[in-house]
């Protein structure tokens, strides 16, 4: 079931409607250690690797075209990325769940996107 909820508020929270019906997930997996919960998803998209990884860091758009996202901006500190969002998921008919996360970023253009809630306010 957490690996279900997971992939869910992971897809919802990572993949735009232009991408997310071409997707496939390849692998998802949960991992708690040391009290914290890993997640790793990784996905095949028939779109040039460029354009997925220019998507999906467009972190000022990502509100725009991902329904769940309310607000997404992002913040450039001394070398590091930083992004602020708050997020509306209905993973369950009829209950919201509303979250918010200030993710450090780590970009590996146009492999991997990593990051971290550094609030640790909703997770």
């Amino acid at each position: 079931m957490i690996l279900r909820l997971a992939a869910l508020v992971l897809a919802a929270l990572i993949l735009p409607a232009s991408i997310a019906p071409k997707a496939e997930a390849e692998d998802i997996s949960v991992v708690k250690k040391d009290g914290r919960y890993y997640v790793k998803a990784v996905f095949i998209c028939p779109e040039p690797a460029q354009t997925v990884y220019n998507v999906l860091s467009d972190y000022d758009s990502l509100a725009d075209f991902i329904e769940s996202i309310n607000k997404s901006r992002k913040i450039t500190k001394t070398g590091e990325t930083l992004v602020e969002q708050s997020a509306v998921y209905s993973i369950i008919p009829g209950i919201k769940l509303k979250i918010s996360l200030f993710l450090k970023v780590i970009g590996t253009p146009p492999e991997r996107i990593t990051f971290e809630d550094i609030s640790k306010k909703d997770f």
